[in-house]
Order: structure tokens, then sequence, then C-alpha cells
């Protein structure tokens, strides 16, 4: 296949599969890479054009990234430096050879403490090595060092203990995917700063393309807000620019870490798919170091699993025995990448079973894959915590415990359903929120839990920062003491840190202030006060206490005058995306819309109870204005086509219209002229024969006007005038002429 079709692929189908939710979109796309997924030159070649392409696309992160490797080498925030207190801190600094003058300072939010000078040989870049304080509290730190000219902060960076640990728990996520996995991966770290496992490791793929700047802000951002050590690792989409930036914006290809009896070896699969020679035999000679130690190892593409769409999922892991001396036993068994790499797999077996190393941690699959080789070796592949999705997997993650004897305990779920995937633990099963500032501002804060997981989570950890105005011991818990608790005093106020155990599938409510609260919380409601009946009724409820805070906020709605209610669903949950954190509360606000169709008024019941146990019930009620009746009214004339006069406007016959209830005045034409034909008024359909009428329009009403034809009249002929032009004389005159001049012939006779 040209290079041409494989950009074509990653154009039309990147869009779609970003997260890979679309099972169907997922299988075309699999199918066109099953074809040429050997050929991993072209592939990186389609991996930087389309990277090329999507960092024109991609917005912005909130957070700016920053290039960590740049100045502070070594320690790192995806490679914290795991120190005793009272112990050395070693760390790797560029800067110039002509430095000198160098100090530290650990920071986190309960505790600082200043390093002092700290001795350093340059070869290339500076190894500084400073002395711990004795009575630095645990945690993780940020690190500042300063020198002649100069000055860095690492964040995140040094892992305080007071002894070294007997066992290790550690949570593995895969496949984050920044920026595409953002809201993912922030839920991920949300969940685990309650958890609080020993450490959390993430193996590969942390971010979809290298070349798109948000995927580093988000990644980054989304790490400061960890309460604990993050280890990453590369994956073949973190080498879509040969992982340049990926070694300037988040850390090592290859490391080493060592916590007590324990190391861990992280090493680079690269975008081939398999660890090559030079890296197996360097990891090999760091574990002849330790052999003592109980050993780690962690790279991106599983030696033992294969793709979903190979298999449909059939494949589900399993106990098998074998040995890298005859590793073609192992072939059905084993990823095509390291199948057409068959030395290096084999080297790669020899480094785990000669060093005895326990855990085998990958991911790239983007599924849940346990085999157990030798009931020795634990080979684990995990889900996405932000990738995309193949049919029937869940975003999730592993919490793995090793003990420095070299025994693994797998958690609840990968117990269970050990050879059953999806067997990682869900995400998005844990929430917990504060009510209240918290931030030191008010002296109560409450919290809820709610452990959704079908196990237990031991050592829960919450934090509450209340007001120093009050002393540290006027504060007590409600309804009663965490299982422990560890107290500081800083510049924001008291800070409490407070550990339980969680049942699983339980709800924890806790309080902790320096006063009672009797007092009800508050709730309005706000609503239009006026509304027309039909038009759906916009809610908006705010709830609030100024005491403990509010606990629960319960509405209902109910249309004929309280005889029945509905409940609103009000759900309430924190905010947590890679864009936003907030997880602390100090009043809740819903908007809900009720229908009104049919209703003339509506009843809105809010229920509000805060922690104490306070209650309060609020009811509002609008009314509907009910919107005038509407009739219709239509006229026709016969002959039809006649136009009539409707409230003075002139309507065409048939006229038909809904109109509101109401009078209106209607009239016909006393006559008209149809076709050469004069047509005079007769009456109306009801009777009525007066052109011009009021009409009640309260029912719907039909009236006709009806016309009759005119009747045609002769006209009488005129008679012929005579011929004589002179003018004519009546008969009339001529008449009595004639009789006068009787009478005076008769006079002069006598």
């Amino acid at each position: 296949m040209s290079l041409l079709i494989f950009q074509l692929v990653f154009i039309v189908f990147f869009p779609m599969l970003s997260n890979l939710k679309n099972v169907k979109y997922y299988q075309y796309f699999i199918q066109l890479m099953k074809a040429i997924r050997r050929d991993t030159l072209t592939i990186l070649a389609v991996s930087i054009i389309a990277s090329a392409l999507l960092s024109t696309m991609m917005a912005g992160a909130a957070y700016t990234p920053q290039k960590v490797t740049e100045i502070i080498s070594r320690p790192l925030p995806s490679l914290p430096e795991p120190v005793l207190v009272g112990g050395e801190l070693p760390i790797q600094v560029n800067a110039d050879e002509s430095a000198t003058g160098w100090t530290a300072e650990l920071t986190n939010k309960y505790d600082s403490a200043s390093l002092g000078s700290g001795m350093g040989v340059y070869s290339d870049f500076w190894d500084v090595t400073f002395d711990v304080p004795g009575d630095l509290l645990p945690g993780l730190y940020d690190l500042t060092v300063t020198w002649s000219g100069g000055e860095a902060t690492q964040s995140n960076c040094v892992w305080v203990m007071e002894d070294w640990p007997e066992s290790l728990t550690i949570s593995q996520s895969s496949d984050i995917h920044q920026p595409y996995g953002k809201d993912v991966y922030a839920q991920y770290i949300h969940e685990m700063n309650l958890i609080q496992p020993d450490l959390l490791l993430t193996t590969g793929d942390i971010v979809d393309v290298e070349t798109i700047a948000a995927a580093w802000g988000f990644l980054q951002g989304t790490m400061l807000r960890s309460e604990v050590p993050i280890y990453l690792m590369p994956g073949n989409h973190d080498h879509t620019s040969g992982s340049a930036l990926y070694q300037q914006y988040c850390g090592k290809n290859n490391y080493t870490v060592v916590i007590g009896d324990f190391i861990i070896v992280a090493l680079d699969s690269h975008s081939g798919g398999f660890v090559d020679l030079e890296d197996i035999q360097w990891a090999d000679s760091v574990f002849k170091m330790y052999p003592d130690k109980v050993k780690i190892v962690g790279f991106h593409h599983p030696l033992l699993s294969s793709e979903y769409e190979d298999d449909q999922g059939t494949v589900t892991g399993g106990e098998i025995t074998g040995s890298w001396e005859n590793i073609d036993d192992l072939t059905e068994l084993m990823y095509f990448t390291w199948l057409d790499n068959m030395e290096e797999a084999a080297e790669i077996l020899k480094l785990i079973q000669e060093n005895d190393v326990r855990l085998v941690l990958s991911g790239h699959v983007h599924r849940d894959m346990i085999y157990i080789l030798n009931d020795q070796h634990y080979f684990i592949s995990t889900t996405p915590a932000g990738g995309g999705l193949p049919p029937g997997s869940i975003y999730g993650y592993r919490l793995l415990k090793i003990d420095n004897d070299g025994t693994v305990t797998l958690d609840k779920y990968a117990t269970t359903g050990l050879y059953t995937p999806p067997n990682s633990v869900p995400l998005n099963e844990v929430q917990y929120y504060y009510k209240g500032a918290n931030d030191g501002s008010g002296t109560s804060v409450s919290a809820s839990v709610i452990n959704g997981l079908e196990m237990p989570i031991t050592d829960a950890r919450l934090e509450f920062t209340v007001s120093s105005s009050s002393a540290i011991d006027d504060y007590i818990w409600y309804p009663e003491a965490p299982k422990a608790v560890e107290t500081y005093s800083t510049s924001e106020g008291h800070v409490f840190v407070a550990y339980f155990d969680l049942p699983a599938s339980s709800t924890l409510d806790i309080t902790i202030s320096d006063t009672t609260d009797d007092a009800s919380p508050t709730a309005s409601v706000e609503m239009p006060s006026s509304l027309d009946a039909g038009e759906a009724l916009d809610v908006t409820i705010e709830a609030s206490d100024v005491g403990w805070g509010v606990k629960d906020v319960d509405a209902w709605y109910s249309t004929d005058s309280g005889s029945t209610w509905t409940s609103f669903e009000l759900s309430f949950a924190p905010i947590i995306t890679g864009d936003e954190y907030i997880i602390s509360y100090n009043s809740e606000s819903y908007a809900v819309t009720v229908p009104t169709e049919g209703a003339s008024e509506v009843e809105i019941k809010v229920e509000t109870t805060d922690y104490a146990g306070n209650t309060v019930t609020e009811i509002e009620t609008v009314t509907l204005i009910q919107p005038p009746a509407e009739f219709t009214l239509a006229l026709d004339t016969i002959p039809s086509g006649i136009q009539v006069m409707v409230n003075g406007n002139t309507e065409d016959t048939p006229y038909s219209e809904t109109l509101q209830e109401g009078a209106y005045t209607v009239e016909a034409p006393p006559s008209t002229t149809i076709d050469e034909t004069e047509y005079a008024f007769k009456e109306w359909s009801d009777g009525e024969t007066s052109i011009s009428r009021t009409i009640d329009l309260d029912t719907n009403t039909e009236l006709t006007v009806k016309y009759e034809e005119k009747p045609i009249t002769e006209q009488e002929t005129e008679p012929e005038p005579d011929s004589w032009e002179g003018i004519p004389i009546p008969p009339i005159f001529i008449a009595i002429g004639i009789l006068v001049s009787v009478y005076s012939l008769r006079k002069k006779i006598l």
C-alpha cells in the first residue's frame, strides 16, 4: 500500500478514531491497518504526516506546557526520586561548567525545607547531591535548585519517605492518549488521590501525537493535581516525532528507579514494537547490580498478547509454562512485533527469567490480558485510561501489590476475573467531593465519598483545610473520627489529612467543624412570575448552608394543586476534566424544566438537608396565563368567490380563519357582477337579511351569503319625430288655441 493511501487512511479515519468508541469505525480501521502493520517504517511516516496535520487542528490546553528536562534532567515529574528523610538527594542540572554555590529547597503544601549546600561534579552536566533533613515530613515535593546565575524548579519530583516500604502497591494505567483522553486521565488522577497507591505507573502512549502542544499541556496540568508519585514510559505514539518532544516535555525513554528493596526498569519498545538488544543488555547490567532486589520491568508492547481484531476477544490470557531457550513454543501467544523479531524476544524473556523479574507491565493492545509464566512471572497488560476502546473493553486501571519477597497480589477484579477480561478496575466508580470552601476560609468542611467498586478501599485519603481562627483541638469530627488523621498548620489554615476504610459499594459522609450546626439550610426557587399555559417552565434551584454544608437537595413539581408530585432528577457531581478541577462547593445550583401542558398552575417543592440533619422545605407556585379560546370563522358565498369584509379587511371566499373568541363585524356587498351577470344580496344562511352584521364568535361558526340574479327589464321604443323642422307645438296648446279662437268668433257673431 502506498504512502499516499496511508495518509488518506489517517486523514479520513483519525477524527473518528481519536477515542475509538465507534465499534464499526474501529473494525474498519483495524482491517486496513492489519494488512500493513508490519511495515513499521511506512507507519512511522504516516504518523509523522498525521501529526503535522493534527498539530494545526487541536486547540492549546489551559496549562502551558514546559520543557521539563531542559534544565533539571533528574528528578522529573515523570520520574520522581525516592529518598529517605536524613538521606541523600541526587540531582542532575544542565548548567554552565562555571556554576557554583549550589543550594536547593523542597516544598509542598504541608512543609518546606532548605537542603543547604550541595556537592557537585561536572561532566557535560552537573551531578549535585544534597542532604535531606531528618525532620522533613513524608510526601511528594517540588524541587527548586539555585546556583550562581541560575535557578530552576521541578514540580512533584521528589518522593520523601520515613522508611523504605516492605511492599509496593502500584496502580498501572496505560494508553492515556493526551489530549483526547484528557478527561479520562483527569478522573484517574482524582481517584488515585483518594485510593493512594504507592505510585502510578503508566505503560506508554502518553500522548496521541507528539507535535500536538495541547497534549503536553493537558498531561502536565493534570499531573500537577496528583498527590501520588507518577512514573511514565513511552509508547509508539510517543515516537511520532522520534520521541524528541517526549524527551523534552515528559522524560526519559529508558530509566531505573530503586525504591528500597524494589527496582523498576522502564524500557522503550519504540515505534517498531520491541526493545532493541542494546537496551535489553543495559537492563540486564542494571539488574546484575541489584541481585537481591525485587524486580519489575515495563515496556509498551506486550510480549504475550494479541490484537482484539485477530481473535475477537477469544484470547483471554492464562497460566503457561516455557523458557527463553524454547521460545518457539510460545510463538502462538506472542504479539506480532515481537514475533517478527525473535532474537529480541528471546533476549527479553531471558532477561526476565534469569533476573527473576516478577512483574512485566505493558499496554498498547488496549485490553486486559494476564499471563502467568511458570507460576512466577506475571505478564500484565491493561485497558486504556484515555485511549480508544475496542468492543467489550472499559476504561480502567490495575492495583498490583508486590511484597519484598516477590509475592504478587492482584486486585479483586483481576483475581475474580483472572482469565475472563475485562478484569481491570473500572474507572468512574469512585467519586468524592467537599461541601464548603475547603481552603481555610471556613470553620466547617464536609465530604462525601461514593465507593461504587465491588471491592473495599483501604486507607482512602481525604484532605480538609479549615480556618486557623480556631485552635486545632477545637475541631471535632462528625459523626465519628476517621481511622487515622495527620494534622498540619499551614499558611492557608489547619490541614487535616484523614484516612478511612471504605467497604465495597458504600457511601461515607464526614464533617469536621469547630461547632455544632443547628441552623437550617436555605433554598430558593427562581422561575418566571407569569407564564403562558402550555409553555415549558424553566426553574433554577439554589441551595446553601452556612453551617456544615448542603448534603442533599430533592425537588418535585405538581400540576394538580399538590395531589401528586413528580420528582426531578437532580444530579450532583464535581467537575473533573482536563480543563477544570472543581471538587469543593459552598452552594449548589440546579436548572430544571417542567412541562405545563394542560395545567393552570405549577407548584415547585424543594427539600434541602445539611450534613447535621437539618432540613428545610420550600414551595413556590406559578399561575399560568390561559390563552383566549379560539374558534373558526368560515364564510362562503353563493355563488362562491364574492369578496366579504371581516373587521374591515377584504377577504376572498371561501374564507376560513381561526380567531380568538370575541365580536367580529362581517359585511357582504349589496350587489356584485360575475361574468356580466348581476347579483343582488338576498340573505345569510341563518336567515339574517342585513348585509352587515356582528358575530359573537364563541363557537365554530360557518355562514354562507346568498345572492340571486337581478331580473332583466325590457325598455319602450320611442316614436320617430315629424319631418317638420319647426318648433313642435304640444297638442294641449293647440287645443287651447282652438277653444280660444271659437270663443272669440262666437262673441263677435252675437
